[in-house]
């Protein structure tokens, strides 16, 4: 009667041991950032002992598992992502794998993910799994940065999005929805803040001495590049899912403050509001004639940039006002935005642009923007 027993027993340990491994890979992000930081840890992918085809083709080995590459699915100016399964079995989990050249850009997206990992914008984003440094063979060995993420799987980008509707456009219902989800998960990452310490030294006259200042800022969380790739659209079941990728590291072409978001925003307000195909749809919102718009949608822009900044945005481009296509708007660069407004009170122009929260509130309240 022993030997029956004992083979029980054995057979409730190997069916405990899964759940009790997968509890132990279950990491806070403090560990993930202590593991980011230090050396290779162990892989921490598990399978389960049954005849399964192994999957074959080019892999990259991370920190915390082997990576195999399925296909590439985007590629910019010094980054790749593709499709990887993180081990070389079916049943493994398909992530994102991005590569970079750029170690600050690298650095600046990890941290930004892992900070975002404990806000409440935390599910709006692809979750960080894995980061780490890569030799490049095909590159004569060439350091690259690597990020495994979320797979966004069912995700369009915002252009591709808009354009699978063609020449019929987003129904009005349905880009309204897509836009105040837009608006809403702006508003939530906005909420988010940074602090950051900067320390100076310098030579006090009064003290004949140098001393050090340090002054601490806290800021916005804000993304930067916010353009129509970077913003990923799903509909399931009727229900409007957005997920935001990409974020930006701070530089002088993309300043980190809340009004370069929401000035994409309103162009993604426009973008919604066009016909045509993916390859088409981002010059059919530059060339759109902002009073040829539904009127929802002008009243929209005007609020949500200031409509003083459309007469200057006419004057400048030497056309009249009704005549104002968006590209004489969109096109416009923090040189624009930073300079004081010449038509009513001098202020900055850039002040003028309305925060996500409000224009949340503005959606909540204005219903049918987009009907023509």
């Amino acid at each position: 009667m022993i030997a029956p027993t004992m083979n029980k027993l054995v057979l409730v340990a190997a069916m405990l041991m899964p759940m009790v491994q997968a509890a132990q890979n279950q990491l806070s992000v403090a560990e993930l950032i202590n593991q980011f930081q230090q050396g290779p840890v162990q892989h921490t992918t598990q399978h389960n002992k049954v005849k399964t085809k192994i999957i074959k083709g080019p892999k990259i080995d991370g920190k915390r598992n082997v990576y195999f590459i399925k296909k590439c699915i985007g590629s910019g100016k010094e980054n790749f992502a593709y499709m990887v399964r993180d081990g070389p079995f079916p049943q493994d989990n398909i992530r994102c794998l991005k590569v970079g050249a750029c170690e600050a850009g690298w650095a600046y997206e990890r941290d930004f993910l892992l900070k975002i990992a404990d806000s409440p914008a935390a599910p709006y984003f692809p979750r960080i799994h894995d980061a780490f440094e890569w030799k490049d063979r095909n590159s004569g060995g060439a350091l690259k940065y690597v990020l495994v993420m979320d797979f966004l799987e069912g995700f369009k980008p915002l252009k591709d999005f808009v354009g699978s509707y063609g020449s019929d456009g987003v129904p009005p219902a349905l880009a309204q929805q897509v836009l105040t989800e837009i608006v809403r998960v702006t508003a939530v990452m906005h909420a988010v803040t940074v602090t950051t310490t900067k320390t100076k030294k310098y030579f006090s006259r009064r003290l004949k001495k140098r001393c050090t200042k340090t002054t601490t800022t806290t800021k916005p969380l804000c993304h930067a590049d916010y353009h129509e790739e970077n913003i990923m659209v799903k509909v399931d079941h009727g229900q409007v899912q957005v997920r935001v990728i990409d974020p930006h590291k701070v530089s002088q072409m993309k300043p980190h403050n809340n009004y370069t978001d929401m000035f994409f925003v309103a162009k993604h307000a426009v973008m919604l509001s066009c016909q045509g195909g993916p390859r088409t749809i981002k010059h059919a919102m530059q060339d759109a004639v902002i009073n040829e718009l539904p009127t929802g949608v002008q009243r929209y822009i005007h609020e949500a940039l200031g409509a003083s900044n459309f007469t200057e945005a006419a004057i400048i481009e030497g056309v009249k006002v009704e005549e104002l296509e968006f590209g004489g708007m969109s096109n416009k660069q923090g040189q624009f935005w930073d300079n004081v407004s010449e038509i009513g009170r001098p202020v900055v122009r850039s002040t003028h642009i309305k925060s996500a929260d409000y224009m949340h509130k503005y959606l909540s309240q204005n219903f049918g923007i987009f009907n023509r």
